[in-house]
């Protein structure tokens, strides 16, 4: 009985909404080096729920604000509490760039 209350609490704070503003990486980079590698600090972004990801139905995209090109994506185990807000789009703004054999982004959302 302990341990299913402890998964039920899990399943509720995961799928409470996220508090705003927080800082996160961006997963999925590695696909979108071209578009991540002139990412500069302060560029401003758009996190976008999508719906018809084959591989998460509650991903949220991250993508640059003038061009709309994919970045990655808010990592899985945020994502659904981001999309618990109950927005769509969130503005996001690059916090810092992680170089090295791969470029990295962390993001304020």
């Amino acid at each position: 009985m302990l341990l299913h209350g402890f998964w039920s609490l899990l399943e509720v704070m995961s799928a409470s909404p996220a508090p705003l503003p927080f800082t996160s990486a961006v997963a999925g980079v590695s696909f979108y080096q071209e578009v991540v590698v002139p990412t500069s600090v302060g560029d401003d972004l758009l996190a976008v729920a999508v719906e018809d990801n084959e591989h998460d139905p509650k991903a949220v995209e991250v993508r640059i604000a003038r061009t709309g090109e994919v970045l990655g994506f808010i990592p899985g185990k945020i994502a659904p509490r981001l999309r618990a807000t109950g927005q769509q789009a969130w503005e996001c703004v690059v916090t810092e760039v992680l170089r090295g054999d791969l470029t990295g982004l962390r993001i304020k959302v």
